[in-house]
């Protein structure tokens, strides 16, 4: 009974300093929002539900941590000679912010291409559609992931940023900022960003992305900078006083713990039987052979 307590206890102790800044974040975007709401009276039970989840999102990724997963990437941030390029002096303030400035950079171009992945490959797609499925867009939905995005964004994001950068990578400003500008963009916020949408990716351009309209949802992958998404051809600016409706068509928001844990099982499993239903109407074609 004594050793379940301490593992409780060091849980608890591993997830609280990172759950009450998020908390405290997401509780100033709430209030912010009642400012000028895009949607007026939003429901509680969007924003008391990824809370809430993110209290457990936040559970996996100690256990994760903790586990051979987590020793192994661990492990791979070693590798490779890392870093491989050797930066400038950041003992100083500007130094250390021009280093940083240059990883989130990398950050958001890897972050892009991972996002475009999602929505391209199905199998991928399982493991985002729940963060789509929000049909309340709030600032909490900017945390609202499932479990399995940990991983992709360590294989996909945070071991490539260790062997370029090395420890700068780990910097709390490499999680803090993309973080805070993912809450401010899924905000509930009639804002309008002007001529300066395209250089940030804010509520009304990030909203596009998460619009129902499938003419306008593949588009506006970034994080950070909409710079990626003008570069690569998925920029789509917003028209005066745009703000789309925003969820998935015909799909009901995940609201248990139990479908957020298992969504992307349910749907490859889905996928599974709809490639053997294909393969059983449609036979292989039996060639007859000829002799010689």
């Amino acid at each position: 009974m004594r050793e379940a307590q301490v593992w409780v206890e060091a849980v608890a102790g591993a997830v609280w300093p990172l759950y009450w800044p998020m908390l405290l974040l997401l509780l100033t975007a709430a209030l912010i929002e009642r400012a000028a709401p895009v949607e007026k009276g939003q429901p509680a039970a969007p924003l008391l539900f990824n809370l809430s989840w993110y209290a457990c999102y936040l559970l996996i990724f100690v256990a994760l941590s903790w586990s051979p997963w987590g020793r192994g990437v661990s492990a791979a941030m070693d590798l490779h000679s890392a870093p491989w390029l050797t930066l400038w002096d950041a003992s100083g303030f500007w130094g250390l912010a021009g280093q940083i400035a240059l990883v989130l950079l990398v950050f958001d171009f890897l972050a892009y291409w991972l996002h475009r992945l999602q929505h391209a490959v199905p199998v991928f797609w399982a493991v985002h559609r729940m963060h789509h499925d929000e049909s309340h867009l709030h600032g909490a939905t900017g945390v609202r992931q499932q479990w399995l995005q940990l991983p992709l964004i360590q294989i996909a994001t945070l071991l490539p940023l260790a062997w370029l950068f090395g420890p700068v990578a780990l910097h709390p400003a490499v999680f803090w900022v993309p973080v805070t500008v993912s809450v401010f963009q899924h905000m509930n916020l009639r804002l309008q960003l002007g001529r300066f949408t395209p250089l940030l990716m804010g509520p009304q351009l990030h909203r596009l992305h998460h619009a129902t309209d499938a003419r306008v949802y593949n588009s506006n992958f970034a994080t950070l900078l909409p710079l990626w998404d003008i570069l690569f051809g998925t920029y789509r600016a917003p028209a005066p006083g745009q703000f789309d409706a925003t969820g998935i068509a015909g799909v009901a928001a995940t609201r248990s713990f139990w479908r957020a844990l298992m969504l992307p099982a349910f749907d490859w499993w889905a996928m599974l039987r709809l490639a053997a239903d294909l393969g059983r109407s449609h036979p292989p074609v039996k060639t007859k052979r000829t002799s010689r």
